[in-house]
């Protein structure tokens, strides 16, 4: 489910609604216009322009919805691993992919051990508009690992992802950590006012392209970033 009916308070009383009923019986392909990733080694954000990795320090967001799914990559068969996206990962069973080939199906607590064994992270895939290249664009954001657990303690302290719909999401490189050989930096995020042309940019988009194409029978495309 996308967002509920939020109110932001500027001069006057916005109402933000992130639900839509519209269907639709063919596929609808992806709105997203880039695919994001938190390089925790780098402790910078990339995405894959067609030619080259594009690194940035910053990444500024406005979120519409999120689903959970697998990510990550399997050396011994130099394969992506990937799943489809659940809202729910204690309602909704994943099938996990390893290239083309489907390496197991199941509920994701009685997974974890073999999921992490092939080289599977358990990440949270975000819908966003996202800042890129000073403007604003439809975009799916996917945190893994150490990023992973710094949004879902954001996300804690934040209220929930509710509590996110009405403001400007800020994710900057945070404090270097080590474990064991590996090192790595963390996610620091911060809130600003959400205005009100991006406000309305943010519904229009979620109404008429984004729930559409979340909602469409059962999920299963895998996350492609």
């Amino acid at each position: 489910m996308g967002r509920q009916k939020i109110v932001i308070k500027l001069k006057k009383e916005i109402t933000m609604s992130r639900t839509s009923g519209k269907s639709n019986s063919s596929r609808i392909k992806s709105p997203m216009k880039y695919y994001v990733r938190y390089a925790a080694e780098k402790g910078m954000f990339e995405y894959w322009d067609g030619e080259k990795a594009v690194h940035f320090d910053e990444l500024e967001m406005v979120l519409m919805d999120d689903r959970k799914c697998i990510s990550g990559y399997n050396e011994k068969r130099k394969a992506r691993i990937s799943s489809n996206r659940v809202q729910s990962t204690a309602k909704e069973a994943l099938k996990i992919r390893c290239g083309d080939e489907i390496l197991m199906e199941g509920m994701y607590n009685d997974l974890k051990e073999k999921i992490a064994v092939a080289g599977g992270k358990f990440t949270h895939e975000l819908f966003v508009l996202a800042n890129i290249n000073g403007e604003f664009v439809p975009a799916s954001v996917s945190f893994a690992g150490v990023a992973n657990g710094c949004w879902i303690d954001f996300l804690d302290q934040s209220g929930g992802k509710f509590g996110l719909y009405k403001s400007v999401v800020k994710a900057t490189k945070g404090e270097q950590q080590k474990k064991g050989r590996s090192e790595f930096y963390t996610l620091s995020f911060s809130t600003d006012k959400l205005p009100t042309e991006l406000n309305d940019k943010a519904n229009e988009f979620n109404d008429d392209e984004l729930q559409p194409y979340l909602t469409q029978g059962q999920q299963t495309e895998p996350i492609l970033s």
